[in-house]
């Protein structure tokens, strides 16, 4: 009978990986704690590239439109981005 490998949970990338975004979160969380890190990232992708529109700003983040649309909404109400109808799509309808 062949021996199987043994399983090192400490070994597995995934695992490794969400420690280290837990302990980002945590970190990111105690410092900044007004936003959450996939707003800051819209922001500061928007301070970096400038207005965009929202499916833009989500492509950018690589964010899907429900997420994106969820965190560009809280910050828009607290007043830490400024948002518009963007002008080619308003054109696009008319």
């Amino acid at each position: 009978m062949e021996k199987r490998p043994e399983y090192v949970l400490d070994a597995q990338i995934g695992y490794v990986l969400r420690r280290v975004t837990q302990r980002h979160l945590s970190i990111f969380s105690a410092r900044i704690p007004r936003v959450t890190t996939t707003q800051w990232a819209a922001m500061a992708r928007l301070f970096h590239a400038g207005p965009m529109s929202q499916n833009m700003l989500g492509r950018e983040t690589a964010m899907d439109a429900a997420t994106i649309e969820g965190r560009g909404g809280p910050a828009g109400a607290r007043g830490l981005v400024d948002t518009a109808p963007d002008p080619r799509t308003a054109a696009a309808l008319r």
